[in-house]
């Protein structure tokens, strides 16, 4: 049985797996030594060590035992077990996968996870060759990812380190430009081949704050010359933005060879990432989607691999696609991920068609997920043009794209946009440090959020960001009931409409509609530092109030920036506290109360 799980969608993802576990047996209960010594405080007394039960080898030169003995012992685990892995460095060369186990909780103490085999040099890593390990396996070397959770319930994940052995970024200074191409010292100690698949190039500030302004990507790959062990010539750049790079800029170049995040959890239900750090990936840390319910990151860490490495992660380190229930997030430290910290959203649907209570469903970016609804469901319809809320529906049958609801609400036709309620989880972040994010801080569509006590600091757009997307992206929803309390942001939103940003669109901060689509946002008791663009921007927005904050001016940074520092468009029912009027800038504001 041979598993292709490269080019398998989600859908046939799972069912392939199922299969493989069919094959393998997943009620086999794990065998352990009875006369092994007891396990360590803290823990179940039939707690599975995976050294003294299960063989596994701390140091180099491990991962093909390694692999084949957890891939065999994970597959079978019982309902309610707990894995211990003790200090040490355990190498693996393809993802675990856990499915549709109940009760299941992975514990390390000092332990790391180092991912072997992964290849930096090309677009996609080829499957192993190697006749010692089982053909069904060889595919599974093709992915990136530690872990699959797959229709689980309960699962705990704590104590454990996520590295690569590989660098998945370079870090340098310029040294010289000549017309499309750069020579760059790398400076982060990584070893060069010279045939590093390099595919995006971002510049930094002396201290490390991301600079977008000579960001640049590559269609499919920058030409890459070794000159010698710890210089590269980088060819195929944009003419423009080669000229204003300069002698000791400092550039972080990108390989971005895979789709796979470090956990990727599918249909699971209760899941907690507790007390871990990711140090470096080919792209995410998270991904959760396809009806998922209750996720929780506590004391999370992600981090570059040395102090000199101006990038941790080249995607999303929490990317939240299809989640019901609740989000929590506490006591975490992002630092220079190359994406968002965090993004929370569900796919629009369009309606292609509408026929009495009965509708066909499509996605602009593709094929419409299976899991994109279920019966019982809460559907919500807006006008495309206004973006005006028309109502909502209970999904009644699903055939494929077509759903039949219980009643459509008056106005929905063709071209309807859709968003399913019941996969809008309830967001609370807390106590929680971002620093040097390329992108967003928080980009959060949803309702019934709390982002309270948390710290930003050269966040490059918007800290947070409430904007749902209807033109690249498709992804939803507006805000409402929205807390953003007691935060700190330094130096945030330079290349942002504003620190905290409310918008319509992800990229086009100015793209209003003729009605307000967020509702009830309190931004109180927050502190603003060396300001680059407002400390509030927001459009299309009903019920905000701005109290209780501070914009601190007293150092040289903010003393540049002369701007206002808020801006309000298209919002209705507006309160001010504390904001000079001629530092506040608004068009077509109805129902302000007064300062």
């Amino acid at each position: 049985m041979k598993l292709f799980l490269k080019i398998l969608p989600c859908t046939a993802l799972v069912l392939a797996l199922s299969l493989f576990l069919c094959a393998c047996g997943q009620t086999q209960k794990p065998g352990q030594d009875s006369s092994a010594e007891s396990k360590e405080p803290g823990l179940p007394a039939d707690a599975i060590h995976v050294v003294r039960d299960w063989g596994l080898q701390s140091g180099s030169g491990y991962g093909k035992a390694n692999s084949l003995i957890l891939a065999e012992k994970i597959t079978a685990l019982a309902d309610g077990s707990t894995v211990y892995f003790p200090e040490g460095t355990y190498e693996i060369l393809f993802p675990l996968y856990l499915i549709n186990k109940k009760d299941i909780r992975i514990v390390g103490d000092g332990a790391t996870l180092l991912r072997c085999g992964v290849t930096n040099t090309q677009a996609t890593q080829p499957p192993s060759d190697d006749p010692d390990i089982p053909e069904e396996y060889r595919s599974l070397t093709a992915s990136s990812c530690f872990f699959y959770l797959i229709g689980d319930q309960r699962v705990t994940v704590e104590g454990l380190t996520f590295r690569y052995d590989i660098p998945t970024s370079l870090s340098g200074q310029v040294i010289s430009v000549s017309g499309d191409r750069a020579d760059i010292a790398i400076t982060d100690g990584s070893p060069l081949s010279g045939e590093e698949y390099v595919t995006v190039i971002n510049t930094f500030t002396a201290d490390g704050v991301p600079d977008r302004t000579l960001e640049q990507y590559a269609q499919t790959r920058f030409p890459v010359e070794k000159l010698s062990d710890t210089t590269l010539r980088i060819s195929g750049l944009d003419v423009a933005g080669a000229a204003r790079l300069r002698e000791g800029t400092r550039v972080c170049l990108r390989m971005s060879t895979a789709s796979d995040y470090i956990f990727t959890v599918l249909q699971t239900s209760d899941v907690t990432f507790q007390d871990l750090v990711f140090c470096n990936s080919l792209n995410g840390g998270i991904l959760i989607e396809e009806r998922c319910r209750n996720a929780t990151l506590t004391n999370v860490r992600v981090q570059p691999d040395n102090d000199q490495a101006l990038m941790s992660l080249n995607a999303d380190i929490l990317h939240v696609a299809s989640l019901g229930g609740t989000l929590t997030v506490e006591g975490c430290v992002f630092l220079r991920p190359g994406d968002d910290c965090i993004n929370v959203h569900t796919a629009a649907g369009l309606a292609e068609s509408v026929s009495g209570s009965a509708v066909t469903i499509t996605y602009p970016r593709g094929s419409l997920s299976p899991w994109w609804a279920a019966v019982g469901d809460s559907i919500a319809f807006y006008d495309p043009a206004t973006f005006a809320l028309l109502g909502t529906a209970t999904v009644s049958a699903i055939d494929g794209q077509h759903f039949t609801f219980s009643g459509l609400p008056d106005g929905v036709t063709e071209g309807a946009v859709l968003s399913n309620q019941t996969l809008h989880p309830a967001v609370t972040i807390r106590n929680t440090r971002v620093e040097n994010t390329r992108a967003r801080g928080f980009l959060l569509q949803t309702d019934r959020v709390t982002v309270e006590n948390c710290h930003f600091s050269g966040a490059a757009l918007a800290a947070i960001l409430l904007a749902p997307d209807l033109d690249s992206w498709y992804e939803m929803s507006p805000a409402r009931q929205v807390t953003l309390c007691g935060n700190v942001f330094v130096n945030c939103g330079a290349y942002a409409a504003g620190v905290i940003q409310i918008s319509a669109d992800h990229d086009d901060p100015a793209k209003a509609y003729p009605t307000c689509i967020h509702e009830d946002i309190a931004i109180t008791g927050n502190t603003f530092s060396s300001l680059q663009s407002p400390a509030l921007y927001a459009l299309c927005t009903r019920g905000l109030s701005f109290t209780g904050n501070t914009v601190d001016s007293s150092d040289s940074s903010d003393a540049d920036y002369a701007g206002p520092l808020v801006s309000l468009g298209s919002c209705d029912t507006v309160t001010l506290d504390g904001v000079p009027e001629n530092r506040i800038t608004q068009r077509n504001v109805t129902n302000r109360l007064p300062n």
